[in-house]
């Protein structure tokens, strides 16, 4: 007859004088350390239940209710174990019922077992299904080949370590779910308290914490490189990818594929991860797009195709993470272009003259604590007025952006170059003598008074340099 398990019931027929669980302390006070893995306490579990019920087989096997299959997790047994579909396992309905499975006699139902199994020879056999409020959880089986081996005093014993199995079961499901939401919530607020960090920081930490969480054989987090003809796509962090591996990335994910990403998310959309065959690797791929912008891609894989309500809890974690992410860079770009305004000339894109009398104060202290040289450049171009009044002010400010590119071509950091006011133009130079920089004045003069300005390159212009 069958007997049905209720969980919170488990216990309440075991007589409390015959039942003790024959298990050293010290071995029952490492099953119940709460800090231990789960799972490796069922593999540790799975040993005393067969010691305890002396048989020859112990499965232990995580039940995955979407995908309606059983998962062995533990084991003491020659034979390695497999998932096994709920059609296909043998009292699976049963256990889908939270009945507990008691045979004497497994050779009657030698018709419904898989033919490696039959071929074991097992007379007896006891399954528990192993249950949490919502219903199955999973099963601990015993396999004997002595007829009739469980006797009701062995039953009462193994049963309570099957709820130990169940709360053991819960408690590694909802340890790992906690981990991976702490890692979510430590990396937020990273990026939170530590305010403006750059693109291409915010991007590798996305990357770090999302090989924590997802654990892939495999991840590569890549930022957009604007403005370049060749290379689309730049690795800010990569493991588990070869170098290969890498240059094919960057070729599948070419121009055309970026474009058509810009038009896929929007804000306040779902984030789309696409799956992609490369090798014989199935790649997810996550665009980072937000307003039309891509920034970055994220590309991870597993070698073992994970079960699909696995996929979904982590997935659920890529999204948020993502659209995180989005609004950081979003928030990143708003700052930056005040920052641009503020302290750039509209016209040159060169240092205004806010953050130049910034930069000079701050150099000239340093150059003085530290006794090291400091010169400044003044530039002003001749007859600038005849200029405008010849060809025009339009003309005028493509002259003032032409000067300002030669400035930046000639000086690079540490060299600052800066928009005065006007047509006036300076640059400090830290660590530069007089001399040193007088030389840099003369040959900065002699390669304007051969470039040609205005539109057509038809215009020459001339400049003046003050050293200081």
């Amino acid at each position: 007859m069958d007997e049905v398990l209720e969980f919170n019931d488990m216990t309440a027929s075991m007589r409390s004088d015959e039942t003790a669980i024959r298990v050293p302390l010290d071995v029952m006070m490492r099953l119940l350390d709460a800090k231990r893995d789960g799972i490796e306490v069922l593999d540790e579990l799975a040993g005393v239940v067969q010691d305890i019920a002396d048989c020859d087989h112990v499965f232990i096997s995580r039940y995955r209710a979407t995908e309606e299959e059983f998962e062995s997790v533990a084991w003491r047994s020659d034979k390695q174990p497999s998932t096994v579909p709920l059609k296909q396992k043998f009292m699976g309905e049963k256990y889908l019922n939270l009945t507990l499975v008691d045979l004497g006699d497994v050779a009657q139902h030698n018709h419904r077992l898989r033919p490696e199994i039959a071929r074991q020879g097992f007379k007896s056999m006891l399954g528990f299904p192993l249950t949490d409020n919502n219903g199955l959880l999973g099963v601990m089986e015993c396999f004997s080949r002595e007829a009739c081996h469980f006797t009701p005093e062995l039953k009462d014993q193994l049963l309570l370590l099957a709820r130990h199995a169940a709360g053991l079961l819960i408690n590694a499901r909802e340890v790992r779910l906690s981990r991976r939401l702490l890692i979510e919530n430590e990396f937020l607020h990273d990026v939170q308290k530590n305010g403006y960090l750059s693109d291409g920081l915010v991007l590798y930490r996305l990357g770090e914490a999302m090989t924590a969480i997802l654990e892939p054989d495999g991840i590569a987090v890549f930022g957009l490189e604007t403005g370049t003809a060749s290379e689309i796509l730049q690795e800010v962090m990569a493991k588990g990818f070869t170098m290969i591996d890498i240059y094919l990335l960057k070729q599948t994910i070419d121009m055309d594929f970026i474009n058509r990403l810009k038009q896929l998310p929007k804000d306040g959309e779902k984030t789309l991860l696409f799956r992609h065959p490369i090798g014989d690797k199935l790649l997810y791929i996550v665009p980072l797009v937000w307003e039309n912008k891509t920034k970055g891609v994220i590309v991870y894989f597993w070698r073992k195709v994970k079960p699909a309500s696995e996929i979904s809890i982590l997935e659920d974690f890529v999204v948020r993470i993502v659209q995180y992410i989005g609004i950081t860079l979003k928030r990143n770009a708003i700052y930056y272009n005040i920052q641009r305004v503020s302290f750039n000339d509209g016209l040159t894109e060169l240092t205004n003259r806010r953050l130049f009398d910034y930069l000079l104060g701050r150099e000239f202290a340093k150059a003085k604590n530290q006794r090291t040289p400091l010169s400044l450049l003044v530039v002003d171009i001749d007859f600038f007025k005849k200029i405008n009044d010849t060809y025009g002010h339009q003309t005028g400010d493509e002259i003032l952006v032409q000067l300002a590119r030669v400035l930046k071509q000639e000086f690079r950091a540490p060299n600052i170059p800066a928009r005065y006011g006007g047509e006036e133009f300076v640059v400090i130079l830290p660590g530069v003598r007089s001399g040193q920089a007088i030389e840099m004045a003369e040959k900065l003069r002699q390669k304007v008074s051969v470039t040609p300005f205005g539109n057509d390159g038809s215009i020459s212009a001339t400049i003046s340099v003050g050293v200081s």
